[in-house]
């Protein structure tokens, strides 16, 4: 019997008194499977073992109990759109994105700040599934992040291996596109902060990034 006090089965699912967790369970010799999902949120939990014998049900409950005592809220703020803003990078004007302004920030598309990395000699890669924002910076460069904190949101920025910023990124309908699709937005202070410690100039005027690789 389920350590979940499960009384009875529908359809194939083992269900908890008050019908709150519904749950369904099964091993061959060697592995052992188990899926749980809370009627209350949706929250669902998934555990495969390659050991017959893992006690998956009990584990589950403490990951169903963790998932239902957090508070899952994705990050939502409103914003305005803020018409294009000038990209320059050693002189060049790059491209002209469109902006956004929220908190009394300027939010950038994070296409076109990786774009502008990738001139400046700065390898770049976004995992939009884990919200990591990978950088590898070159040799020539010795970046000193002492001075920044790391604080706190959605997104990690890793900068040579290191996690350097945590900042909170937003999907928001991209002008650009005649607003028919989603782009993940930044603000473009945390990156001004990062390349300045990485040595590379750059300056933000409200209209213009000029960022320059001396």
């Amino acid at each position: 019997v389920s350590t979940l006090q499960a009384f009875g089965y529908g359809f194939g699912w083992e269900l908890t008194l008050n019908g709150q967790v519904a749950l369904s369970e099964g091993n061959v010799s060697g592995y052992h499977a188990f899926m749980s999902r809370s009627m209350q949120n949706d929250a669902t939990v998934i555990i495969l073992s390659n050991r017959e014998w893992a006690p998956l049900d009990s584990i589950a409950q403490k990951l169903q109990s963790l998932v239902l005592d957090t508070q899952l809220v994705p990050p939502n703020l409103s914003s305005t759109v803020n018409g294009q803003k000038d990209i320059v990078v050693n002189g060049n004007l790059l491209s002209r994105p469109f902006s956004r302004v929220a908190s009394n920030t300027t939010h950038m598309p994070i296409w076109y700040i990786g774009k502008a990395l990738e001139r400046l000699n700065i390898k770049q890669s976004w995992d939009g599934v884990h919200h990591i924002w990978s950088l590898t910076l070159p040799a020539s460069m010795q970046p000193n992040f002492s001075g920044i904190g790391i604080g706190a949101g959605n997104t990690d920025i890793v900068v040579n291996g290191q996690l350097v910023k945590r900042i909170n990124t937003y999907p928001w309908l991209d002008p650009a596109t005649g607003y028919k699709s989603l782009t993940v937005y930044a603000p473009i202070y945390y990156f001004e902060e990062i390349l300045n410690a990485a040595g590379v100039h750059n300056s933000w005027d409200g209209t213009h990034w000029y960022a320059t690789l001396q």
